[in-house]
């Protein structure tokens, strides 16, 4: 019997990226998310993060028609830029509902069936940003650094019953993610500047291809490190992002997205 990698998001970028990969090595692929992977061999559940209900349904139907899940990968996220003072609290809700409330819930429904089988690996995508700031995306950033530190926390609760969990920390990938990130329309010409700084860095950085063979790698490794950085340069920008004061970091961040008074 095919082992089975449940995807939440593998429908475009880093998921579909990582479904593919899994497929070449003979895994019997689920993707979970509103829409549907463009690949007929991924089973696909129609669900929305924000929804348990949708979750609740899916994690069941997959585990009455396989009765196991070997590996979890959670890779569901969304981004916006907007000023503090003009965020809607719907915005940031739902973010965190996404990329934060979403994984969490994922991997509370997925424990239990990987504890009966005695064991399973569980891999996050969070980003570079959950330690390197980006100016008008405190939100995405904030949200990123909860979801390393729920990964270090929970390692130690859930080791004991051979399940492992890991963190992936992209930079800036190439992908269409850029595109559907939420830009609030204002005045402040920072915000464009910062907005187009990242655009640029996205779509000049990694491949989704590149990260998926890292994410693989830390999938199927006996003992994965918590915190996976991919690439030389991401690796270099998180041990500065770590070491420097953050009086330094901050400006650098003021250099590096234009961000002017």
């Amino acid at each position: 019997m095919k082992k089975v990698v449940l995807i939440f998001g593998a429908s475009s970028g880093i998921g579909l990226a990582c479904a593919k990969i899994f497929l070449e090595k003979g895994y019997q692929v689920v993707n979970c998310s509103r829409q549907s992977a463009p690949d007929e061999q991924i089973e696909n559940y129609q669900v929305d993060v924000t929804n348990t209900a949708t979750i609740d349904t899916a994690i069941q139907e997959i585990k009455t028609a396989y009765s196991r899940i070997d590996i979890m990968l959670y890779s569901s996220g969304t981004s916006m830029a907007a000023p503090i003072d003009k965020v809607m609290q719907t915005d940031y809700e739902y973010l965190f509902d996404v990329n934060v409330n979403g994984a969490i819930y994922a991997v509370k429904k997925v424990v239990p069936i990987m504890k009966k089988n005695g064991g399973g690996q569980i891999v996050l995508i969070s980003s570079l940003a959950s330690v390197a700031p980006i100016p008008y995306d405190p939100y995405y950033c904030a949200s990123k650094a909860a979801i390393n530190a729920f990964v270090v926390a929970l390692a130690t609760e859930i080791d004991r019953f051979n399940i492992s969990i890991s963190n992936v920390l992209p930079g800036g990938v190439k992908t269409n993610f850029s595109f559907e990130r939420k830009i609030y329309k204002d005045e402040d010409a920072n915000l464009k500047r910062a907005s187009q700084s990242l655009f640029f860095q996205e779509q000049n950085g990694m491949s989704a291809e590149s990260v998926a063979r890292k994410v693989y790698k830390t999938a199927i490794a006996k003992k994965p490190p918590l915190l996976v950085v991919p690439g030389l340069k991401n690796k270099l920008i998180y041990i500065s992002c770590k070491l420097l004061p953050l009086r330094l970091l901050k400006q650098m961040s003021k250099v590096v997205f234009k961000i002017k008074k």
